[in-house]
């Protein structure tokens, strides 16, 4: 059981938040006591241990008045500390942290509390353990150490003394809280989400017989499909047979055909290639013949001699070209050297230009700034300024002049405003004086207006009083009659005798009513036996119809699956599911063997096919390659003969390059007779004719020279037309080869399609393999799905013959038992006993409201004699009150006279202040008059001081501003420029015309040796065309030799035959591939059936419809089973938590009876009870089933055998009384391992006999639980006897003392003190309070 041991308390409340000055406090067992004067900090200790141990602050603390107020403090801060030690549940040291800091938010008055890190520690095996509010939830732990509830804690432990009188609240609260002690919210839950889940299984079940019938429409149709697959697979097969006749014929067929297409394609190769190499020889004797009559000159030498030849030549022409690239690159670079130094004129040139425009700006400047001399000179009468131009110190003379005009305007402004500033002092030191002598009289005047208004207030509220009081006599008088009217009342309703009659009669009616109880009692229990019999019956029936479903249920299996046991046993063998599992182990070794050979025939025919493909592959890439290549040859040659074509460009460019030769020889010689016709009287350089005159000599050469200049235009079109038929020519040439290489493909085809041949026959072979084996490994495989789908059903089927088994033994032992037991002796059946026991109940109940109505009677004469009591209660107060007031009434008369003086004197002072107030107003506005005339003189000669300095500064700036650019200039170096600019242009000029010439020199030299190299190719030309006859004639004795093998390898062979054998054959060949297609097209549509039956098949609708079909009937029982648990589950705990809370209830109304009596020593009530009522569903009405089990309390106290509610019934100590006496029973029924109770003030209200038996209460308590190791009990109290008689119990040998200690800032300290001197400190105590109150 836990208890704690000692408590620290630091900044909470009271408390100091310093360790030093905190307050400690050890809890003794079984008793601990704790005294103190009003506001010392009692409370306080029992709210540190509710926040210790549950987390709760007490009510109305939300705005931080839990934490010391850092105002008071005198602290922005202020941390506060909990620290409790105690034993656990399971007896363990432990010690819990709670912490807190209060923090002054700014100026405001607003302070904000916020929780610290906290932390529970405790030893385990040796060491010390700590777990932290950032990793575990601290209440949760409190509560599992200490070993209670935390509404207990809150409520019944360590129930604040605000919240003391809880059990008496109204009906909602009080519920709340009952509630929460006895955790009936988690029950509730658990029996709603028990009937949510039975309802959620209900749906399911209806989901599941919708899905059922769907699955059973799914399970008919697969089985359709099944037997549609099955003929056609029949008809593919015999299809397939006719197929495999046709393969076998047409094989050998084919290879006779392909090997006579060999043997015919061999003899058109030879052919082919004669007609190719004379083609060959005929085009290369024409280009001979070509070459032949171009070439003016046959060279003698050798093909090497003219190869070594021509290599020289090129050696020659590279050399030439190498000269011409250097000139040019020399070329290049003094063009660019020209451009940089024709920009750096130019660059040049632009500096001139600016150096003369600023020299122009300069000059203006100058003569604007002696302008502006000579005006401001004459404005301030400045000397020697008269004429232009002036010198550089003459200008700093002016400048200084500027300044010393601009200090001397400043000095006579200052001089000026001391002026005006003293003046305005003077004057408004008068006006200060003046209004202080007025705020002071009219001060005097608003008192004295005040303390008249308040003296004629007071004079009207003596008015008032004095009105009412005139009432007073004639409403005492009244008062008194109606006093001794309810008096007579009164006396007259308590000497009725009527009580004691109805007393009497409800105790004839409550012994009645207890006989009949007893009887209910024993019917209630023959009724118990009957049902139990009852139900014992009911399960032998519910495990019969148990064990005919089993039944039901293996006949029905064993005739859904016993044909295919026949099949595969012959019989339905004894141990089924051993057998079956043997069979498909060997149906799976046949499987894992057929697919071996299937993956061999497989790898087999991957191969082939990839064979094939690679030759598919050649052959397509080879004849791509032959039709890209005809096609290049058609875009070059069109439909033209290739030779021809390259014959006739050949014979163009050679009539070209002649042309372009003549046309450069004729601008020689055309060059050379302008020469000779230019010389004097020279003949004609043709005819040697002399000229008649000189016109005919100037005209013929204009002529001459008009040919000359026509002469470039004419080699560059020449020169286009031979690049043309070059590029044309040269393709011509490229072209060559493709010819060759098309002879060379058109070879290769023939061989590489009978290749194809021989792999496509090959893969039918092994595609046959693979079908035969896969047909019969498809056959194993049906059979083993077969065996597969039996299993499990087998596998049911035993359990359900071990559980027929089980349930026909448990029948047999029920049935015994319940022959052995009988029904225990009872003659009637449970209708009857049921009717007997509604007959009394009724009678029970009848009795019941008769009691309750006397009860009524009883209190509504009890309520009358309160109520004539109550009201002459207040009449007697009504009374007191009109005494009172007509002894004051002199007293008001002669305070009205005083205030009637005193308020003629403030008149005639207030008078007196207004007379001297406005002489003293006048000179005060004749003074500001003058103030402000002063203060506009003083702005307007600011005004004109503003203007002149203006002006002076402005003329300063512009003077200053021309003469820096003045000065800028010369710093520039502008004037240097000017001078020495037009000699360095003159140099440029010079070095720019001695690199014009160089470049013009360089660009001569490059044309010369361009015309060279022009002559020179055509002398290549020569060369070539040289070499290229000696090659042709060596190709032609090539060609020749080539033609002459191949006739003689053709003589040899028959094609006539060959080619006849072949139609032949290829006739039955086509006949047979048309069988052939006609029965693949029928096959095709069979297995497109069969695919589609398989896909259906296959489907998620029909791949596993039989066993969804089984899967969800096996659902449906599940789910049924589940329901009917669901159900039993929730009437059992129903039961359960009815019986709980009736028995604690029970538990908890005897304590309270046991206390009570001990306790009250009244004589108007015999006890109290705590009751306990279901509530009712109202929205389900009362007809309907009820969903859930709740609960109202209430308090009544019972006089006899009636029962009242106490609440707004009972006096405020009789409140007090019950409050206490019900928390202690909570405390004993609930606080099974935590055996603490605290009490705080227990004895409000009560009167001296009620705290002596509270207190005799107390220590009966202690008695009886001082045994108990770890019980402790808490009381806090300032009641001075309720202190002592427990201090003499015996069972503490000291207490605690809280009091103010204003040694130490008048903080809450704590004080043992020894139980033998608590009679004087409690005496000592009463005194210290009356000196503080």
């Amino acid at each position: 059981m836990s208890s704690i041991d000692k408590m620290l308390i630091m900044g909470i409340r009271s408390f100091s938040p310093q360790s030093q000055q905190g307050g400690v406090i050890e809890f003794g067992k079984p008793l601990t006591v704790i005294t103190g004067h009003n506001g010392a900090g009692k409370t306080t200790i029992i709210e540190c241990l509710k926040y210790a141990t549950c987390g709760y602050t007490p009510p109305n603390t939300k705005n931080g008045a839990f934490v010391n107020d850092p105002k008071v403090a005198g602290e922005r801060e202020v941390k506060a500390q909990i620290k409790l030690r105690f034993h656990d549940v399971s007896g363990r040291n432990t010690v819990c942290v709670r912490s807190l800091v209060a923090t002054q938010k700014g100026r405001t008055d607003r302070v904000e509390v916020k929780t610290l890190e906290g932390t529970i520690s405790r030893m385990e095996h040796g060491e010390r353990c700590s777990i932290s509010s950032k990793c575990a939830e601290m209440d949760r732990e409190m509560t599992t150490l200490l070993g209670v509830s935390k509404p207990v804690l809150n409520h019944v432990i360590f129930c604040h003394q605000e919240d003391s009188t809880w059990p008496l609240q109204e009906g909602k609260a009080l519920k709340t809280k009952f509630d929460d002690i006895f955790a009936s919210t988690r029950y509730i839950k658990a029996l709603d989400a028990i009937k949510k889940c039975n309802k959620e299984q209900n749906q399911h079940v209806k989901e599941f017989n919708t899905e059922l019938s769907y699955l059973q429409e799914n399970k008919k149709k697969s089985q359709e499909i099944k037997e549609e697959l099955e003929s056609t697979q029949m008809q593919l097969k015999v299809l397939e047979d006719n197929l495999q006749k046709i393969v076998i014929e047409l094989k050998p067929l084919q290879a006779d055909i392909n090997t006579l297409e060999e043997k015919l394609h061999n003899y058109q190769k030879i052919e082919n290639k004669i007609e190719s190499y004379n083609a060959v020889k005929k085009q290369i004797l024409k280009n001979q013949e070509n070459l032949r009559s171009k070439v003016k000159k046959l060279m003698p030498e050798s093909l090497n001699e003219l190869n070594d030849r021509l290599i020289e030549f090129d050696r020659t022409v590279a050399s030439t070209e190498a000269e011409s690239k250097h000139l040019s690159t020399q070329l290049k670079n003094k063009s660019e050297q020209n451009k940089k130094e024709n920009q750096n004129y130019q660059s040049m040139y632009r500096e001139y230009c600016n150096a003369i425009q600023a020299s122009k700006t300069n000059k203006q400047t100058m003569e604007e700034l002696d302008n502006l001399i000579i005006k401001v000179a004459k404005i301030y009468d400045f000397a020697d300024f008269s004429s232009a131009p002036f010198s550089v110190e003459q200008i700093k003379r002016f400048m200084e002049c500027m300044k010393q005009k601009y200090r001397s305007v400043m000095k006579d402004e200052d001089l000026t405003k001391n002026d005006y500033s003293k003046r305005l002092t003077d004057i408004q030191a008068k006006i200060t004086d003046q209004e202080k002598m007025q705020i002071k009289f009219q001060e005097a005047e608003s008192l004295r207006k005040s303390s008249q208004e308040e003296c004629k207030r007071k004079m009207a509220e003596i008015d008032n009083e004095l009105n009412t009081l005139s009432f007073a006599t004639s409403e005492l008088a009244n008062i008194e009659k109606e006093l001794r009217r309810y008096e007579r009342e009164l006396e007259d309703a308590k000497s009725v005798g009527t009580l004691s009659d109805l007393e009497l009669e409800i105790d004839k009616l409550k012994k009645e009513k207890a006989t009949y109880n007893d009887k209910l009692m024993e019917l209630r229990n023959e009724m118990v036996n009957l049902q139990r019999f009852a139900s014992q019956q009911a399960e032998i029936e519910l495990l019969k119809r148990d064990k005919e479903a089993k039944e039901r249920a293996i006949h029905q299996l064993k005739s859904q699956y016993g044909d295919d046991l026949n099949a595969m046993f012959g019989c339905i063998p004894d141990q089924v599911t051993r057998k079956i599992s043997e069979y498909i182990r060997e149906k799976e070794t046949e499987c894992d063997s057929l697919s071996l050979k299937i993956r061999r025939a497989q790898q087999n025919l991957s191969g082939t096919e990839t064979s094939l493909a690679i030759e598919q592959d050649k052959l397509e890439r080879k004849q791509k390659t032959l039709s890209e290549l005809n096609e290049k040859a058609f875009e070059i040659c069109g439909n033209q003969d290739f030779d021809l074509q390259l014959e006739r460009l050949q014979s163009s460019l050679e009539k070209l390059r002649i042309e372009v030769g003549a046309i450069n020889a004729s601008q020689h010689f055309f060059h050379k007779y302008i020469m000779k016709l230019e010389e004097q009287d020279s003949p004609c350089p043709l005819c040697h004719r002399r000229f008649g005159s000189r016109s005919e000599n100037t005209s013929l050469i204009e002529e001459i020279r008009t040919k000359v200049n026509s002469i470039p235009s004419r080699l560059q079109q020449h020169k286009e037309k031979i690049e043309v038929q070059q590029r044309k020519y040269e393709e011509l040439l490229q072209l060559k080869p493709v010819r060759d290489r098309i002879s060379g493909l058109e070879d290769e085809l023939p061989t590489l399609k009978a290749k194809i041949n021989d792999y496509q026959a090959n893969l039918q072979n092994e595609k046959k393999t693979v079908n035969d084996i896969t047909e019969i490994k498809c056959l194993l495989e049906s059979e083993l799905a077969v065996a597969r789908k039996i299993a499990p059903q087998m596998e049911t089927m035993n359990v359900y013959e071990t559980e027929l088994k089980d349930l026909e033994r448990k029948i047999v032992l029920q049935t015994t038992q319940l022959n052995v037991k009988g029904t225990g002796g009872s003659k009637r059946n449970l209708q009857a006993v049921n009717k007997e026991y509604e007959e009394l109940q009724s009678k029970s109940d009848t009795l019941s409201r008769m009691i309750d109505r006397k009860s009524q009677s009883i209190l509504q004469q009890q309520k009358d004699i309160s109520d004539l009591e109550r009201i002459a209660n207040d009449l007697k107060s009504q009374k007191f009150q009109c005494q009172a007031k007509l002894q004051g009434v002199n007293r008001l008369q002669d305070e009205k006279a005083r205030l009637a003086v005193e308020i003629s004197d403030y008149e005639r002072k207030i008078m007196e202040a207004k007379s001297q107030i406005k002489p003293i107003a006048n000179s005060l506005a004749k003074l500001k008059k003058e103030k402000s005339d002063l203060e506009n003189q003083h702005e307007d000669a600011r005004e004109s001081f503003r203007t002149q300095l203006t002006e002076v500064k402005e003329y300063g700036d512009k003077a200053i501003s021309l003469n820096r650019e003045i000065k800028k200039y010369k710093d520039s170096g502008y004037e240097t420029k000017v001078a020495e600019g037009e000699a360095e242009m003159q140099r440029k000029k010079e070095i720019l015309d001695d690199l014009s010439a160089t470049c013009e020199r360089l660009s001569n030299k490059i044309q010369e040796n361009e015309r060279f190299l022009s002559a020179q190719k055509l002398e290549k030309r020569y060369l070539e065309d040289n070499i290229q006859i000696r090659r042709n004639e060596k190709e032609i004795e090539t060609h020749e030799l080539k033609i002459i093998e191949l006739n003689q390898e053709l003589k040899g062979g028959d094609i006539t035959s060959t080619r006849r054998n072949l139609q032949k054959r290829k006739s039955r060949e086509e006949e047979l591939l048309k069988e052939r297609s006609r029965i693949d097209g029928l096959m095709t549509g069979l297995r497109e059936k069969v695919n589609s039956a398989q896909r259906n098949l296959k489907s998620p609708m029909f791949a596993k419809a039989e066993k969804e079909y089984f899967d969800k009937q096996i659902d449906i029982t599940t789910t049924e089973m589940v329901i009917k648990d669901l159900s039993k589950y929730h009437k059992v705990l129903d039961r359960a938590i009815m019986r709980y809370h009736n028995s604690k209830m029970q538990e908890i109304n005897k304590i309270i009876r046991e206390l009570w009596i001990n306790t009250y020593r009244g004589s108007d009530i015999d006890t109290i009870e705590i009751r306990s009522e279901e509530e009712q569903d109202v929205a389900a009405g009362a007809a309907a089933p009820r969903s859930r089990r709740s609960y109202n309390y209430r308090v009544v106290m019972i006089k006899g055998d009636t029962a009242l509610d106490m609440r707004g019934r009972c006096s405020a100590g009789q409140k007090i009384l019950a409050s206490l006496i019900i928390r202690l029973a909570l405390a004993e029924a609930f606080c099974i391992n935590c055996g603490i109770l605290a009490l705080d003030e227990p004895t409000t209200n009560l009167d001296e006999d009620n705290i002596e038996s509270l207190a005799q209460s107390l220590i009966d308590i202690l008695q009886n639980r001082s045994k108990q190791r770890n019980f402790q009990l808490v009381i806090i109290t300032h009641d001075e006897r309720f202190a002592i008689m427990l201090a003499r119990s015996g069972f503490t040998s000291h207490f605690y003392r809280v009091w103010k200690d204003s040694t130490k800032g008048n903080y809450s300290a704590i004080e043992q003190t020894d139980a033998e001197n608590m009679p004087s400190r409690l005496a000592m105590n009463a005194n210290d309070d009356d000196d503080q109150y």
